[in-house]
């Protein structure tokens, strides 16, 4: 009797630990699952509104110096280039950064302070974005986010202090910002607008806790794991076009709609799905102007849009799979064959 008891026991502790696993495995995103609260420190809004005359500036330097030296050695010495305690040599730096009017600053410091002065629905949309990354993933962190003012030197930065980001806010004023001419490519200036800025965020803060589980160094590999990228983005984000997840123009998506059968037949047919060459692997995964394996009509990136698709097909043919067993597949050959994708 004693011994059946332990059995039944043991049975019961046994069932305990297997439901509390599938509990932690989510599938589905309730629509209301309560938002995060993401900390956004507005550094940017701090240098725009320091005083102008140098001594004042010097004593509000001193001052940030003491209050928050960790925004201010990052932005003394990534974009001033100067030592944070340095207060008189980041006086007068910072005097000609804000006052400058060869390469613009000036205007683009104007120009920033303007477009960020209400940042509300960008709050709100990463409030719950990570809202809904940790329902699924519990253990993955929230970033905080530092907004500030780089002279055109990134859009969104890993820092070294955990998985925290800098966002340059002066990098999101919009494509057609006459000041970016200079400083980056054309096909780089349809995501410098500041509804960019949660994409960005929330696609390296899924970078920085998932990486491929696959070590076949393939090109197949590094499509599916792009793929779980943006379809996890998808889950996150879901009220975002699919367009916006992938970052493609309307035109650019329905290209790639209409030429899909086309772009997987020139995939398999010339063998590039098993490719280990980092040159080609990058032409189909990288941004750029266009894939130049496919045509320089294409957008850029179709393997991560082909990958996408494979992934939603196998998700669509697997009800029973998790986000967190999708995100475990190191199969890449199992996962395509299971995917049933046939454009």
């Amino acid at each position: 009797m004693k011994q059946q008891f332990l059995s039944i026991q043991l049975t019961a502790l046994t069932c305990l630990l297997l439901f509390s696993s599938c509990a932690n495995k989510h599938r589905y995103i309730p629509k209301d699952t309560p938002p995060a609260a993401v900390e956004i420190v507005r550094f940017d809004s701090v240098i725009l509104n320091l005083p102008t005359d140098s001594a004042s500036l010097h004593d509000s330097l001193q001052q940030l110096a003491q209050s928050a030296p960790y925004p201010m050695m990052v932005f003394a010495d990534n974009v001033i280039g100067v030592d944070y305690e340095d207060i008189d040599a980041l006086t007068a730096e910072l005097t000609r950064f804000l006052n400058d009017t060869l390469y613009g600053f000036k205007q683009v410091c104007e120009d920033t302070k303007r477009e960020f002065a209400d940042i509300r629905l960008i709050q709100q949309e990463l409030n719950g974005a990570f809202g809904r990354m940790q329902y699924a993933f519990p253990e993955w962190e929230i970033p905080t986010l530092y907004f500030m003012i780089t002279g055109f030197q990134g859009n969104a930065l890993l820092l070294d202090d955990g998985y925290d980001f800098l966002i340059a806010t002066d990098m999101y004023l919009g494509s057609n910002y006459p000041y970016y001419n200079g400083v980056a490519y054309e096909y780089q200036k349809k995501h410098m607008k500041k509804e960019y800025i949660v994409n960005h965020v929330l696609l390296n803060t899924i970078y920085c806790y998932y990486s491929n589980p696959s070590d076949n160094n393939q090109l197949l590999d590094a499509m599916l794991y792009e793929g779980r990228v943006r379809y996890l983005m998808q889950q996150f984000l879901p009220g975002k076009k699919p367009s916006y997840i992938i970052g493609y123009t309307e035109e650019e998506w329905d290209w790639c709609e209409q030429y899909e059968k086309r772009i997987w037949g020139l995939l398999c047919d010339k063998q590039d799905l098993f490719c280990t060459q980092p040159i080609t692997i990058s032409s189909y995964i990288n941004e750029g102007p266009f894939t130049s394996e496919i045509s320089q009509e294409s957008p850029a990136q179709l393997g991560v849009w082909i990958g996408w698709r494979i992934i939603e097909s196998y998700m669509n043919s697997h009800k029973e799979t998790s986000l967190q067993d999708l995100l475990s597949i190191s199969d890449s050959q199992m996962l395509l064959r299971e995917s049933h994708y046939k454009p």
